[in-house]
């Protein structure tokens, strides 16, 4: 089915793409899975494999973001990475402005809880790192958190990733599950894809890895975000929440009457979301999985 020319993937305006996932953010946030992801599986599942590799013993403990987003889980998991390692050189890769803003500004009213931290932002996409930056620099945790949808090739951009890894050193990437409501939506509807935003989930990132030959850990995470407003026109919460779901801008106002039924009308469906709660609300299916990889030690 060819799409209308008017529609345009969110990732072409970072301002609206910071904008509608902001919202989605905060319907999702409720729930408290990443973070909560982050205080009792974190430690254990990265923090643990690091807690014994030689990067403890140097004066430097050097860890990239690749698509920080406005910084809530890279300053968590620091929290947890200051206890092993009381100087951090942390980068944050990230392409959009608003957020990189966020990120300083929550860094600045953090910064006493993070003694030793000191962060480079790279206001850049991953290609943009890569060409300015090369592998000149190695880490020894790497994580890539929602992100690698909007890389240009993500089997190429896993191999650069892992390349970039210290001996010893952990990579966290975090993708929306093969059985999510996101990845049964974006299949359903893939000719809406853009060529600035891939439709991959964590199947994809798994076999890119078994391709490489590089073992790794799986983890699937239970996750729902309150869809209710996405089913009312009127909304401007709603529409926006609707636009970072099916990741087109100004869904509503773009697409085809009969494109946005068809897309309603699915969402609604089991297979993404779950029937109406108690409250009536309506909870989007967005389960991630976590595939945690360690580089091996020579």
């Amino acid at each position: 089915m060819a799409t209308d020319a008017t529609i345009r993937s969110i990732y072409h305006d970072p301002e609206y793409y910071a904008k509608s996932f902001q919202k989605y953010a905060e319907l999702s946030s409720k729930f408290h899975v990443l973070a909560d992801w982050c205080d009792l599986v974190f430690p254990d599942v990265v923090c643990g494999k690091l807690e014994s590799v030689h990067a403890r013993s140097q004066s430097t403990f050097r860890m990239l973001g690749v698509g920080s987003g406005s910084g809530e889980m890279d300053l968590s998991m620091m929290s947890h990475l200051r206890k092993l390692f009381p100087s951090i050189q942390n980068v944050a890769v990230e392409p959009t402005t608003d957020h990189v803003e966020k990120y300083q500004s929550l860094f600045r009213a953090k910064q006493h809880l993070l003694e030793g931290v000191e962060t480079e932002w790279r206001e850049q996409t991953l290609e943009g790192f890569k060409k300015s930056v090369g592998s000149s620099v190695s880490y020894h945790f790497i994580s890539a958190i929602h992100s690698l949808y909007y890389v240009d090739d993500y089997r190429a951009s896993l191999r650069y990733l892992y390349d970039m890894l210290e001996d010893g050193g952990v990579m966290l990437i975090v993708v929306v599950s093969d059985d999510s409501g996101f990845w049964r939506l974006w299949k359903k509807f893939s000719y809406l894809e853009d060529s600035r935003m891939k439709f991959i989930n964590s199947e994809h990132m798994r076999k890119a890895l078994d391709d490489i030959g590089v073992k790794y850990q799986s983890l699937r995470q239970r996750s729902r975000v309150v869809a209710t407003e996405c089913f009312k026109a009127d909304s401007e919460v709603g529409n926006l929440v609707l636009d970072f779901l099916i990741h087109v801008m100004h869904f509503r106002k773009t697409a085809p009457p009969e494109l946005q039924k068809e897309v309603l009308d699915y969402l609604e469906t089991s297979d993404c979301c779950d029937p109406r709660d108690e409250n009536g609300e309506i909870l989007f299916n967005n389960d991630w999985e976590a595939i945690i990889v360690q580089k091996s030690t020579n």
